[in-house]
């Protein structure tokens, strides 16, 4: 992978943790959650980080907004 190539990917994980909340919420657009699901199928990354949401959520029963 190049180096700017890289770089394009960890854009993309910086956007998609922007979206996570509203995500997990159910509170994206259709072509958004899409688009967040296709990067989730290449990036072991943000599947781990999503599994870490989902348990922090479990144990505290939501997300805060702060």
């Amino acid at each position: 992978m190049s180096a700017t190539a890289a770089n394009q990917f960890d854009i993309a994980c910086r956007e998609f943790v922007e979206l996570i909340t509203d995500y997990l919420d159910g509170a994206l657009d259709s072509i958004t959650a899409a688009s967040v699901e296709r990067h989730l199928a290449l990036c072991s990354h943000c599947v781990m980080y999503v599994g870490q949401m989902r348990e922090t959520i479990s144990a505290a029963g939501h997300i805060p907004v702060e």
